[in-house]
């Protein structure tokens, strides 16, 4: 990413992405899902699954050169 990204907007990412990512599993493990768009779905979470990801690593390298961040489980819990 060429632009900064503040540290709020990049907590704020990383609750909303893992808020989805959550929503998106409950989606996956109900009855309601059909098989054939079960394809779909896990490609979705896998998608979310990497921003998460890419977020969390601009993340971690945040808190190393700024301690005043909280951590990242102080946040959301555990990391997906």
């Amino acid at each position: 990413m060429k632009e900064h990204i503040s540290n709020g907007a990049l907590i704020n990412a990383i609750i909303s992405i893992n808020n989805d990512i959550k929503r998106q599993k409950a989606v996956m493990d109900s009855a309601d899902i059909l098989e054939d768009e079960s394809g779909d779905e896990g490609e979705a979470l896998m998608e979310m699954e990497k921003a998460f990801g890419e977020f969390y690593s601009i993340y971690k390298d945040r808190i190393n050169s700024d301690k005043s961040l909280p951590n990242i489980k102080d946040i959301i819990g555990e990391v997906p």
